[in-house]
């Protein structure tokens, strides 16, 4: 499936290439997201394949008419490496705890093994 066929099945959906705008998009999100002018409710809107794949419905946003340039391609790979770098530090914090408890419970074995030989007799 690719936007053609989203578009084919939404026939109020004029497919929008102002400043090849759609085309950068769709070579950067590897056919995926494209923008899209809505002859019903007269806005410009960012659609996506996947969404439409998934719940039959592939509206994303909705765009200001000013906002189709460069802009839009920036923001969208602005907001895209955002979303990425806080996974890879959601993901660090996770392990760090991890790392944390492990070295707690290592910590805690120690501890009573040091005291165990100081009494000489199992705690």
């Amino acid at each position: 499936m690719n936007y053609r066929d989203v578009l084919n099945y939404q026939p109020w959906l004029k497919f929008v290439n102002t400043c090849q705008i759609s085309t950068r998009l769709l070579d950067y999100t590897k056919g995926d997201t494209f923008v899209v002018f809505n002859m019903i409710s007269q806005n410009h809107e960012l659609h996506s394949v996947n969404s439409f794949r998934l719940t039959g419905f592939s509206l994303n946003a909705t765009l200001e008419p000013e906002m189709i340039n460069s802009f839009i391609y920036h923001d969208f790979r602005a907001n895209e490496l955002k979303k990425f770098m806080l996974d890879v530090q959601s993901r660090r914090e996770f392990n760090d705890l991890l790392f944390k408890k492990r070295n707690n419970v290592f910590d805690t074995r120690h501890g009573m093994k040091s005291i165990e030989r100081t009494l000489g007799t199992k705690v």
